[in-house]
C-alpha cells in the first residue's frame, strides 16, 4: 500500500487496479460515513464510487474508486494560478448546486440546524431562540450540498474538479454551503499555513467570482455564515479552545446579536 494522504479521521492508501483504501483512526466513525459515500456514489455523478468494507493492518475502513490527478490542497501551495484554481472551485461547486438531486433521499439542512440550536451548550435561551428566528427567516432551498468543498477535498484532473469526502452531504439551500466553504477558508485553526488561508480574502474573491460571476446575494451568505460561526464557536469553547480566534468570532457574534449585518465577515 501506498500512503497517499492522512486526515482527521483516517488514512488513504494506494492499492492498485484503480482503487483506494481509507482506512480510519477509529472505528465509530466508518459506518456512518461508508453509508453516505456509498449512497452518493452510487445516486451522482460527482462523487467516487464506494465498494466494500474492508479490514488492513489492524485498522478498518473501506474501499473506494481511485479518483486520479493532484489534490488541489496541494496544487494551489505549488501554482501561480492561485486565482485561476479558485475561481475553478466556484465554477465547479455551483454545477453542483444546479444539479437536480430530487431523487436523493438525504436530510434537510434547516431541519437539521433546528435540532443542533438546542444542542448548543454555550448560548443561553435568548440567543437561541434569536438564531431560531434567524434560521426561520432564510430560504429553505433545494440544492445539493457537499458540507465541506474546500482544497482539501478536490482533485484537480486536466481543468476539472472532483470531491471527495461527500459524508455531511444534505439537501438545502446553495448559500449554505457556500457559507461553510467562506468560514473554513477564513478559520485558520488547521490549515494555517495553506495559501488559501494566507491569502483568504483574494480567494474567497475569486471562488465568488467563479460561482456567481458580477452577481451574489451576499446578503443570504452572511447570515448563513453567522450561523456557521455560532456553531463553531460553541464547538470550540466545549473542546475547551480559547485564542484569539474564538475571540474573534465571539465578537463577531456579539455585534450581529446587536445589529444584525453590522459586519460584512467576521
Amino acid at each position: 500500500m501506498i500512503l497517499l494522504g492522512s486526515g482527521e479521521t483516517g488514512s488513504v492508501y494506494s492499492i492498485g487496479k484503480g482503487r483506494v483504501v481509507k482506512l480510519f483512526h477509529e472505528d465509530r466513525y466508518i459506518e456512518d460515513e461508508y453509508k453516505a459515500c456509498k449512497y452518493m456514489g452510487d445516486q451522482t455523478p460527482f462523487a467516487p464510487r464506494i465498494y466494500e468494507l474492508v479490514e488492513m493492518e489492524g485498522k478498518k475502513g473501506y474501499e473506494m474508486q481511485e479518483i486520479e490527478g493532484e489534490l488541489l490542497l496541494d496544487l494551489l501551495d505549488g501554482s501561480g494560478d492561485f486565482e485561476i484554481l479558485a475561481k475553478l472551485v466556484g465554477e465547479s461547486h455551483r454545477v453542483i448546486h444546479d444539479y437536480d438531486g430530487s431523487h436523493l433521499k438525504l436530510p434537510n439542512l434547516k431541519d437539521v440546524m433546528f435540532l443542533h440550536i438546542d444542542q448548543l451548550k454555550h448560548f443561553n435561551e435568548v440567543m437561541k431562540e434569536w438564531l431560531r428566528g434567524l434560521l426561520e427567516d432564510l430560504p429553505s432551498g433545494h440544492a445539493l450540498l457537499h458540507g465541506d468543498f474546500m482544497p482539501y477535498n478536490l482533485i484537480y484532473s486536466e481543468g476539472r474538479l472532483t470531491a471527495l469526502d461527500w459524508s455531511d452531504a444534505m439537501m438545502g439551500p446553495a448559500e449554505a454551503d457556500i457559507a461553510r466553504s467562506i468560514y473554513f477558508i477564513l478559520d485558520p485553526n488547521d490549515y494555517d499555513d495553506a495559501v488559501f488561508t494566507k491569502k483568504s480574502n483574494k480567494f474567497i474573491e475569486a471562488y465568488l467570482n467563479g460561482y456567481y460571476g458580477n452577481r451574489s446575494t451576499m446578503g443570504i451568505i452572511r447570515r448563513w455564515l453567522l450561523i456557521n460561526v455560532v456553531f463553531q464557536y460553541d464547538i470550540m469553547i466545549s473542546k475547551g479552545i480559547v485564542n484569539d480566534f474564538s475571540d474573534r468570532l465571539k465578537t463577531y457574534i456579539d455585534k450581529n446579536f446587536e445589529k444584525l449585518g453590522s459586519d460584512s465577515l467576521f
